[in-house]
């Protein structure tokens, strides 16, 4: 269903959980609430996980997050909630 998202804008994955990839390494997860005209994004339940150095992994929960557009290296969302945003968009088309 995901094979062309051309039509698909940023500000329509407002609400779906989002894993965020940043510079530094670290990966947050939380759910998308806004985004600014950058487009900067506005994280809520964030938890962020970082490696600790020996191999295993730590988090830590950082509530409400804004994430600079210019610190992003990768966005991604789970597979089903895209494909209901998909849908959700094309009935509006």
């Amino acid at each position: 269903m995901t094979e062309n998202l051309d039509f698909l804008q940023a500000s329509d994955l407002i609400g779906n959980q989002l894993k965020i990839t940043v510079k530094d390494g670290r990966r947050l997860t939380g759910i998308l609430l806004a985004l600014d005209n950058k487009p900067n994004l506005l994280v809520n339940n964030v938890i962020e996980h970082t490696d600790d150095g020996a191999g295993s992994e730590r988090q830590r929960e950082l509530g409400l997050v804004s994430v600079a557009v210019t610190s992003l290296e990768k966005v991604e969302i789970l597979k089903e909630d895209l494909d209901k945003t998909v849908e959700w968009k094309s009935k509006l088309l």
